[in-house]
């Protein structure tokens, strides 16, 4: 199984799948019955729905192979964004610190 980590640029969705573009990634996951059918969740190991992702989000994909230049993922792990804004410290985000 292959990982790998990106951030969300876009997430669309259409009546058969769902579409979560990244900054270097292509995610291509099916909807069956209305279900998106992809198990995602936080750093807990609690499962969460793909309602809870959002743009900006970094994530961590587990998957086994590309198709046409489209991951199918296993397995999505939501990284939580942190963001500091308070008089004591200077805004900083810790995603930026996994990702890169």
């Amino acid at each position: 199984m292959k990982k790998i980590l990106d951030c969300i640029t876009d997430i669309t969705y259409d009546s058969n799948v769902v579409v979560i573009e990244c900054t270097y990634h292509k995610i291509q996951v099916p909807i069956v019955d209305g279900t998106v059918q992809i198990n995602i969740i936080d750093l807990d190991n609690n499962k969460i729905g793909i309602n809870n992702i959002k743009k900006n989000d970094s994530i961590k994909i587990f998957y086994h192979d590309k198709i046409n230049d489209m991951i199918k993922p296993i397995k999505i792990i939501k990284i939580n964004n942190y963001i500091f804004n308070d008089d004591s410290s200077s805004s900083s985000s810790l995603s930026d610190d996994i990702l890169f």
